[in-house]
């Protein structure tokens, strides 16, 4: 694809963006800033916002279900959330809803929820700057939050009343889109808004330090990941980059970048040093009572579980049960089942497996495979504005795969529906036209693509 091939709207896009239902974009476009801005920093934002979104959905999307802009791949999109949506609901219907801490009965429906409004937003095409707006004020927003609990109330690891564990995950994937989108300008504009460029880079900067006061440890792993992916895509602008800087802003900007991440890594030193021991005691000692042992105790108890129900799982509603039968039986610590009963096995591979079995597994392997293939074949559009949407939604489904090693993230609220916002509005995103922007466009150069 070269520059000139502009994206040319088709004659439904066109007919409907000219109706007067189109004026219910920009306020689906304000629902999804809300979204993401209260997504970790508003106690009940995310339900507040997501049921919103729904509302609005249905009116965009009703008046026009048989004209609607959608392709091959939006039904790929459809069918794999239908199908996901089905699993859950009939393990809820057969078993009992979820039960527990951070998690509600509902949860299942959500899937669906998530198809009508990925077809509405499709339909009324809203404009990107509302999603990098919202992850730009969440990220802040988690940061400030993050900064308040850990240094000025003395708290051992910032949560803004959540959990430590969803509010640092969320925090730093909103710091890294925050990241993407101040790369999207320097490749989208020859004088990219200063002003834009450097609330993004603020905001990745308070995302990434929300995640680490919050002591997270789980979701540092995919850090590293996330950044070699975004150097690699826009390795050709960071290049002409520094070479532009003289010699002496180079080795300033070293400099710098060895005095964070020096600063950063003492920081963690003790949580990382804790897992170190955690590990050492439960394979010298069989230690269970600590953060560690205690994962793996659960590891091991959802793999038997999981091998005695292999197809179908024992369900939501029959988990707390089949546990205190561990527990009774000297099978799994009683030190751990607060963390254990009703809420989640903290891997999301093996707790899909005890609760929904075989077939559980294979749909989770779809919630996160059809929606990465689809964002990655897009990951070389010569548009800077979709190829930023293509990374950023990369990026959700490999930080969340890298999230679920440690933590069952579609169990939470928070974590579950971030995840269905983000794709379904990169995506969304992604399909739209984009319009000439009044900042003057950079020209196209080898390697851009």
């Amino acid at each position: 694809m070269t520059a000139s091939s502009a994206y040319r709207p088709s004659r439904n896009v066109t007919l409907m963006r000219s109706s007067p239902m189109a004026s219910l974009a920009p306020w689906q476009g304000a629902v999804l800033f809300a979204f993401l801005a209260s997504l970790v920093t508003l106690p009940l934002g995310y339900g507040i916002w997501a049921v919103a979104a729904l509302v609005l959905a249905l009116f965009a999307m009703l008046p026009t279900v048989r004209r609607l802009p959608l392709d091959r791949e939006d039904a790929a999109w459809l069918v794999m959330l239908a199908l996901v949506g089905l699993n859950q609901v009939l393990d809820a219907w057969r078993s009992g809803a979820p039960i527990g801490h951070q998690t509600t009965p509902s949860l299942p429906w959500w899937p669906f929820a998530a198809g009508v409004i990925l077809i509405a937003w499709r339909a009324r095409p809203m404009r990107a700057k509302w999603l990098w707006g919202g992850v730009i004020l969440g990220a802040l927003g988690a940061g400030t939050i993050a900064f308040d609990e850990r240094w000025i109330n003395g708290f051992n690891r910032a949560d803004n009343d959540i959990n430590a564990i969803p509010f640092g995950n969320l925090s730093l994937l909103l710091g890294v889109l925050a990241l993407v989108n101040a790369l999207r300008l320097c490749h989208k504009y020859a004088e990219p808004p200063r002003w834009y460029v450097v609330f993004s880079l603020l905001a990745t900067g308070s995302g990434l330090l929300a995640s680490l006061l919050s002591g997270t440890r789980g979701g540092w792993i995919t850090l590293p990941v996330a950044l070699a992916l975004i150097g690699w895509m826009y390795r050709s602008l960071l290049q002409r980059g520094w070479q532009t800087l003289a010699a002496w802003q180079r080795w300033s900007l070293i400099l710098l970048s060895v005095l964070v991440i020096g600063w950063a890594l003492s920081f963690a030193y003790p949580r990382l040093w804790e897992l170190y021991n955690n590990l050492e005691r439960f394979f010298n000692e069989g230690v269970v009572k600590t953060s560690i042992g205690a994962r793996i105790d659960m590891w091991q108890n959802a793999i038997r579980l999981f091998l005695e129900k292999p197809l179908f799982g024992w369900g939501e509603g029959a988990m707390r049960p089949v546990l205190d039968r561990l527990i009774d039986s000297g099978l799994m610590d009683a030190n751990v089942q607060d963390q254990f009963l009703g809420y989640q096995l903290h891997n999301e591979w093996l707790d899909t497996a005890a609760r929904r079995g075989l077939v559980g597994v294979v749909l989770l392997a779809a919630f996160y495979a059809v929606p990465l293939v689809l964002f990655a074949r897009h990951l070389r559009d010569a548009t800077p504005q979709r190829k930023a949407l293509a990374l950023a939604g990369v990026l959700v489904v490999l930080m969340f795969l890298g999230f679920g090693l440690s933590q069952s993230m579609f169990r939470d609220v928070r974590t579950y529906s971030g995840y269905l916002a983000l794709i379904v509005a990169c995506w969304s995103l992604l399909k739209r036209p984009y319009p000439e922007s009044r900042f003057t466009k950079r020209p196209m150069l080898e390697g851009d693509q």
